[in-house]
């Protein structure tokens, strides 16, 4: 049971006036049957039904477009609910050959009837030090109470509906030596229907819509490191839009989206020093990013590339078993860092923090 109730004076210095009352309730069942089969298989079997309802608690007359919910008419109304039933299995299948994991789910919703999805992955582990994986899945995001409540504000036709996200993903990885191992993974994303904020300045209205297909694909490569005295990762991926973009998420003439790096590398290496005493620098690069700021709101404009350095100084059982101490620097150069909205919504990129220095005292009782 949640409920976002602000009041009048907090409304107005946080969003010009206008201010939520609302309580909203989910009340679940679920109940999940596991059955060990033959030779190591396992099959998972649940059912679960759920209910969703939305009350207006506020009764500010003045403040009934912003706090009512809406009905399928578009008239304004105290309360909206739904009602959902769903079935999900899971079959976990571990042989000689290829490991087998495939499953799916089936809901059945008051409103947006009836949707069903599926997933199988298959995985395979060699003697010489090679392991594969092969996976396809979809989701789905189903709207939430107020997504509907709000779809006939600016367009009476409208109709919000679920998105669908589909999943296909391949993976190798390498056993180089001891201690060292290299792996590689390629995809590819498709959102089908994505659900999208929109605000009307025509109307002064704010809404739900369904837009067209967002599609990704991209590849990463990571190495891991795990020696006597040294410890690290580095990873870099890349992604690329394919087709077209929906257009609060596009940057004009370049394949990217808006808020995301094309390119980003993170290293973190962890260096035993002395008995006991370790030294941890961490890099994470981030390529140039596209977002809307304040003084141009018509087109996204270009965020240079950034460097985020880091630094960390531990050592166990200091002075006595168990303890640990530590000191950590997160961007160690005081760069400039921002969080960019990944869609057109009206907001400038945030800042982030500056130089952070934190001391780690901790003991373990297991030592």
């Amino acid at each position: 049971y949640t409920t976002w109730d602000n009041d009048e004076q907090r409304a107005e210095l946080l969003d010009f006036g206008l201010y939520l009352q609302h309580a909203v309730m989910r009340t679940l069942a679920n109940v999940t049957v596991s059955w060990d089969m033959f030779d190591k298989a396992n099959l998972i079997v649940g059912a679960e039904a759920f209910y969703d309802r939305g009350d207006r608690i506020g009764n500010d007359a003045d403040a009934e477009e912003t706090n009512s919910y809406t009905d399928a008419e578009g008239n304004y109304v105290d309360k909206i609910d739904f009602f959902t039933t769903a079935l999900f299995t899971q079959f976990l299948w571990p042989n000689d050959y290829v490991n087998v994991t495939a499953g799916g789910r089936l809901e059945i919703h008051s409103v947006f009837g009836v949707f069903a999805v599926p997933r199988v992955a298959l995985t395979k582990v060699f003697d010489f030090g090679l392991h594969a994986k092969l996976l396809a899945s979809q989701a789905f995001r189903t709207p939430s109470l107020q997504n509907k409540s709000l779809e006939k504000l600016v367009d009476p036709n409208n109709e919000v509906s679920r998105e669908r996200t589909t999943v296909f993903e391949a993976e190798v990885g390498y056993q180089v030596l001891d201690g060292l191992q290299v792996t590689a993974n390629a995809f590819y994303t498709r959102i089908d229907d994505p659900i999208i904020y929109l605000y009307d300045e025509a109307t002064d209205s704010e809404t739900y819509v369904n837009g067209t297909a967002a599609q990704t694909a991209g590849a990463e490569l990571q190495v891991d490191l795990r020696f006597a005295r040294v410890r690290g990762q580095a990873s870099y991926s890349y992604y690329t839009t394919v087709g077209e973009v929906v257009e609060d998420y596009a940057v004009p003439d370049h394949k990217a989206r808006l808020g995301a790096p094309q390119h980003k590398l993170t290293t973190r290496l962890q260096v035993e020093v002395f008995p006991r005493i370790f030294v941890t620098p961490t890099l994470v690069f981030q390529s140039q990013r596209y977002g809307f700021t304040v003084a141009n709101e018509e087109a996204p404009v270009r965020i240079d590339d950034q460097v985020l350095l880091g630094l960390g100084i531990s050592a166990q059982d200091l002075g006595m078993p168990g303890l640990e101490a530590g000191l950590f620097a997160h961007n160690l150069l005081d760069q400039t860092e921002t969080f960019i909205q990944p869609y057109f919504g009206g907001h400038g990129p945030l800042p982030g923090p500056g130089r952070q220095i934190m001391l780690r005292l901790a003991y373990r009782l297991d030592r």
